[in-house]
């Protein structure tokens, strides 16, 4: 079966049958990158969480063991998103930002003055300012990796410039939340590891997309967000027991010291727990839609693949449509030839119509996007764009149609015309 079968094939109206903010609306969620709509499933688990599973853990009623078995759920169905397979390598937080600013000052404590951390100009924040401000405080030296300006993404060759004995953590982006590129982390990480360096990869806009798998990278941390893959707004952790066991965690006197409890500081988030749950629940019970022979983390794989399919379809659709349009360039990969080295989070830059102004006639059209730096400052300021324009970002979900994309393309290009009216 090739990809248009596929693409033609996707049940992309059941799909949008389950998210009930999408549903018949007429509003385009182009918004993705920086959140997704949730599906039934999550509601669900999260009314049946509060009815039958609201208690503190450790009790020897039946609402804290229910509570407890959730959440014991929860981080086993966690690691196997993620190709991981003893629960005790999850870490729940608030935020993939805020568990990255936990585990930056946690490696920093067992650094010394002059330690060297490697980052790339290609990072969201949050896998950028917690690593800076960490060796502020401790006393250790930042590298930093540029983009290349060619192929969009970090290059093994200029990564190992910046490596040396002093390496002691490489953070990586696996990809970008700005101009889509996916990173070869299964190569940058080998380089890290042979200096002996830990390996932190932000995997935020890369695992809505398509299947992590930890093992199989070799990394020492990986770090996601459940919101931005139809999820609760839980931060998910993965990182390697051994090293887990090793950090220093700030926590109270009593909390009991497993790898990842260690750095979940007070009352679980029961409700984020079971949500989690409800959204892996909806991947499974896609995938075996798509594949019924599947069960478990089959189906959730094979609805993500088959997904992928689909949004990659709509990706060529939209760069294109973009592209066609005068005064409108890709920040980011827009070679049919190289589509697979990116996700569908499109980057427009517009030499007419400042980005704020665009994101703002674009709702008036009913299509939600983003504008502005995204929080990506660094690939900006290297090539020399205005942090505050920035750009005008479209993230692409599976729930996601080509009529939506036209409506895009049509609404951007009718901005880009009255802006030529004007003028």
């Amino acid at each position: 079966m090739n990809t248009a079968d596929l693409n033609s094939n996707f049940p992309v109206d059941f799909v949008r049958s389950q998210f009930p903010a999408i549903g018949n609306s007429e509003t385009v969620f182009f918004d993705n990158p920086a959140g997704t709509q949730l599906p039934d499933q999550v509601f669900r688990a999260m009314q049946r969480t509060g009815a039958d599973a609201t208690a503190n853990l450790g009790g020897a009623f039946a609402r804290s063991i229910a509570a407890g078995e959730e959440l014991l759920r929860a981080e086993r169905r966690a690691a196997a998103f993620l190709g991981a397979d003893d629960p005790e390598e999850i870490v729940f937080g608030p935020s993939m930002t805020e568990l990255t600013f936990q585990m930056s000052r946690a490696i920093a404590r067992t650094l010394s003055p002059g330690d060297e951390i490697v980052l790339t100009n290609q990072e969201h924040e949050g896998n950028f300012s917690p690593w800076l401000l960490a060796a502020k405080d401790f006393g250790l030296v930042i590298r930093r990796v540029e983009v290349d300006p060619e192929s969009w993404r970090v290059e093994q060759s200029a990564l190992e410039e910046q490596l040396s004995n002093k390496t002691k953590v490489v953070a990586l982006n696996y990809a970008s939340n700005l101009t889509g590129s996916i990173n070869d982390v299964h190569a940058l990480t080998k380089s890290a590891k042979s200096v002996g360096a830990l390996v932190y990869i932000d995997a935020v806009q890369f695992a809505p997309h398509d299947i992590v798998d930890v093992k199989s990278i070799g990394c020492d941390f990986l770090v996601c967000s459940a919101y931005k893959f139809y999820g609760p707004h839980l931060g998910v952790l993965w990182g390697r027991k051994d090293v887990l066991n090793d950090l220093p965690a700030d926590c109270v006197a009593c909390t009991v010291q497993h790898p990842n409890a260690k750095f979940e500081r007070g009352t679980p988030q029961y409700e984020l727990h079971a949500s989690l749950n409800g959204c892996l629940d909806y991947f499974e019970d896609l995938g075996q839609k798509l594949r019924p022979e599947t069960t478990g983390i089959a189906a959730i794989h094979a609805a993500l693949e088959l997904a992928k399919y689909h949004e990659d379809a709509l990706c060529h659709q939209l760069v294109n449509g973009l592209t066609d349009i005068p005064g409108v360039s890709i920040f980011g990969i827009s070679d049919p030839s190289k589509m697979d080295f990116r996700v569908p989070t499109v980057s427009l830059i517009s030499s007419s119509v400042p980005h704020k102004v665009l994101a703002e006639q674009l709702a008036s059209a009913g299509i939600n996007v983003w504008h502005g730096h995204n929080y990506a400052i660094r690939i900006l300021e290297q090539f020399d764009h205005d942090r505050n324009n920035g750009v005008c970002r479209f993230g692409i979900g599976h729930y996601n149609t080509a009529t939506d994309v036209e409506r895009a393309i049509v609404a951007v290009a009718a901005a880009h015309d009255k802006s030529q009216a004007v003028a």
